[in-house]
């Protein structure tokens, strides 16, 4: 890399492991620092214009989280079930289903009303199932054997729901297996418990895995409670925070934001990357999405919104370049 929580059902979720979130009223966004009424609607403009060129087709999007229900709506027959890694005992579904419906969600369809559209639509889900109780060797041990099952497997974007802040040998291993296989990993940015604000966790400050910071934006919806990232050079661009209507486990009326929401737009931007060239580098992925962002911090880099709002027909194009 160059330098450099948050789900709710409307329906009964169960418990959302470490992201549980608050359900999200319809309200205005208020403006993150540095992000004016129109960054919003570029960033629409941005995602309508990559899908010009590509909607994730032929690409794999592995969901390392509680689980994915393949009868959701929008996600059925999409979805491949893969083994489950750890004591997965009591996990919920809830958050891997509304993670994989905001990347791949297919949208409406006259058998299935209450699909929503995912920022990737024609990407399929591959599903590993991992505790998200963190804290012991046991877990890291299990996250580094769903790692390589999913790069082993040919998934080219790999999302881990979990975050641990120990000393993580096994994971940087599996990591390097990924990028081997030419897979990009991608990790939500969210604040632990009892641990600093801005400490830095595992997977998502190791080499290779890539990171975006919630921000809100002007016209969009924001969350009832929003809930910064931490500041670190974990970091590599800034994504929307704000309100993303999906579907889950039992159906319509979930609603997915802060840092779940800006990794479904990082996860989502790297799959169409990856949908044209298979075949790019995980670091020449990371370089582009970096180069093609939007409203650069002062000095091009920060920790808080590293280089600047994510930008997909960008990152497209500068990926066409590096290729």
């Amino acid at each position: 890399m160059l330098s450099r929580p948050l789900v709710r059902g409307a329906l009964a979720a169960g418990a959302l492991s470490l992201l549980a979130g608050v359900a999200a009223p319809a309200m205005a966004s208020p403006a993150s620092p540095g992000y004016g009424p129109a960054a919003a609607k570029q960033l629409v403009r941005d995602m309508r214009a990559a899908w010009q060129i590509s909607k994730g087709q032929g690409v794999t999007v592995a969901v390392l989280a509680g689980g994915v229900d393949p009868t959701a709506p929008g996600l059925t027959g999409d979805v491949t079930t893969g083994p489950s890694f750890g004591n997965v005992s009591g996990e919920s579904a809830a958050l891997g289903t509304v993670f994989a419906s905001g990347v791949a969600g297919r949208g409406p369809s006259g058998s299935n009303p209450a699909g929503t559209l995912g920022l990737a639509p024609a990407a399929r889900i591959l599903a590993e199932k991992v505790p998200g109780r963190v804290g012991n060797a046991a877990w890291l041990r299990g996250y580094a054997a769903a790692i390589r099952y999913a790069a082993s497997r040919g998934a080219q974007v790999i999302f881990v729901a979990g975050e641990d802040y120990q000393d993580a040998a096994v994971l940087d291993r599996a990591l390097e297996y990924a990028e081997s296989r030419n897979a990009v990993v991608i990790s939500p940015e969210f604040i632990g418990r009892h641990v600093a604000r801005n400490a830095s966790a595992v997977p998502g400050s190791m080499p290779g895995v890539l990171g975006a910071a919630s921000v809100l934006l002007p016209g969009m919806t924001a969350p009832s409670k929003f809930i910064a990232s931490p500041a670190n050079e974990s970091i590599l661009v800034a994504a929307p925070a704000d309100v993303l209507t999906v579907t889950g486990p039992q159906g319509q009326g979930y609603t997915m934001f802060n840092s779940l929401a800006a990794a479904a737009w990082l996860t989502a931007t790297v799959a169409l990357i990856k949908s044209v060239y298979p075949h790019l580098p995980p670091s020449l992925v990371d370089l582009a999405i970096a180069r093609s962002a939007r409203d650069h911090p002062k000095g091009g880099y920060s920790k808080q919104v590293g280089f600047g709002l994510l930008n997909p027909d960008g990152a497209l194009h500068q990926a066409a370049a590096l290729a």
